[in-house]
């Protein structure tokens, strides 16, 4: 049985955007479900129209499992339930010249694709960079991505305050391979090479950029971003039933990307709670769960407040 606000949710069928405030335990990913199934059961939506977002693969493959219970797998096949990257790549491969993603969770994918061009990046004489240093560029690349980094300013930024000591790259230069030893042994040294790769890194992922497009590749953050670029060139799409899942923790490229594929269609509905954004360290932006009726002209706005998880304690003592 679904409760009145969750049954509110399932059926809704206005003409304004949906906004859903579901807190922890309030049955989110069962009105997910409910609602798709209403979408296509009764609505009679056609299921290639609806694309349905979440955050992690599990949270998608779990969906799909929990719908086929009720609705024939080939009609599921007919309608995008993956996470936005996955989304984003699919897409692309049909619409641009985008064949290889280069990442995975582990990135494990990209640390080797950074290895073996590492010396084309300029990872080399005095801006040597040792591969156990590699997930420390990775982390800044996807900085540069996610908060759109002014990267001319950033270099030059870099130059004026992380000096590199001439003695130190003269001393690296005079050795056919990189004395990384002598170099840690040696304050001055030690300083002059951090200096060098932090300098060195924005450079990099510029050439970084360059060899994604060469090999037509992508990896998670590139990926969003070229999906974007192909929305504003064409932003017709087949989606006209688009569903949120953990709307709390979207970015600003993920939010952009959302509102062009909504368009003017208010066959939206987003789900999340403020209280539980914990990725804005990626990027995550709470003011987009909050501000989200002044986007998408005034959005009407349900909130799931039972918690079928915790005891009445433990609920109070979560409440006070």
């Amino acid at each position: 049985m679904l409760n009145e606000n969750q049954q509110k949710v399932v059926e809704y069928n206005g003409n304004k955007p949906l906004l859903v405030e579901a807190g922890p335990g309030s049955g989110k990913t069962r009105v997910i479900i409910e609602r798709v199934k209403f979408l296509i059961n009764e609505l009679k939506i056609n299921p290639s129209s609806l694309l349905v977002i979440t955050f992690t693969r599990k949270a998608a493959n779990e969906l799909k499992d929990r719908l086929s219970e009720d609705i024939p797998k080939n009609i599921i096949n007919k309608m995008q339930i993956s996470t936005i990257h996955s989304f984003c790549l699919d897409f692309l491969k049909k619409r641009c010249n985008v064949t290889n993603l280069i990442d995975d969770d582990s990135g494990e994918k990209r640390r080797l694709f950074i290895q073996k061009y590492k010396y084309k990046l300029g990872f080399k004489n005095e801006f040597y960079l040792a591969d156990y240093q590699i997930p420390s560029v990775i982390n800044k690349f996807d900085e540069y991505t996610t908060f759109k980094v002014d990267i001319g300013g950033l270099i030059d930024y870099i130059k004026q305050t992380r000096p590199i000591d001439k003695e130190y790259v003269d001393f690296v230069n005079s050795f056919k391979f990189f004395p990384s030893k002598k170099v840690r042994e040696n304050e001055k040294f030690k300083k002059s090479w951090y200096n060098a790769r932090f300098l060195q890194t924005p450079k990099a992922y510029v050439k970084y950029l360059e060899l994604l497009d060469l090999f037509n590749a992508v990896d998670y953050n590139t990926v969003q971003i070229k999906f974007l670029e192909s929305l504003k060139e064409n932003p017709e799409t087949q989606y006209t039933n688009i569903l949120v899942d953990e709307f709390q923790d979207v970015d600003d490229n993920q939010y952009q990307l959302l509102k062009l594929l909504a368009g003017k269609t208010c066959g939206i509905t987003v789900v999340g709670d403020p209280d539980q954004t914990i990725y804005t360290w990626r990027g995550a932006n709470i003011r987009i769960i909050l501000d989200f009726d002044k986007d998408f002209a005034n959005a009407k706005t349900i909130h799931l407040e039972e918690n079928y998880r915790s005891s009445a304690n433990i609920l109070k003592v979560a409440n006070r």
